[in-house]
């Protein structure tokens, strides 16, 4: 398989500048991932951690356009 990047963008953090590589979903939506999972819900701790790095990131990782 070969992955095809859609865009690109550059992440800037407390540890560096990263280069970010944008490329379309593998084919399993968010839907789909539920079903696999018991009771058709993330579990807890997971959604908090996910959910943390999401809020970090926008908050303090400016984002520029490659």
């Amino acid at each position: 398989m070969v992955r095809t990047v859609v865009d690109t963008f550059e992440a800037f953090g407390p540890h560096g500048t990263h280069k970010c590589l944008l490329d379309r979903p593998l084919g399993m939506t968010f839907a789909e991932l539920l079903d696999l999972l018991p009771e058709h819900r993330l579990p807890t701790n997971f959604f908090k951690v996910v959910s943390s790095y999401c809020f970090s990131f926008e908050l303090f990782a400016p984002v520029r356009r490659g």
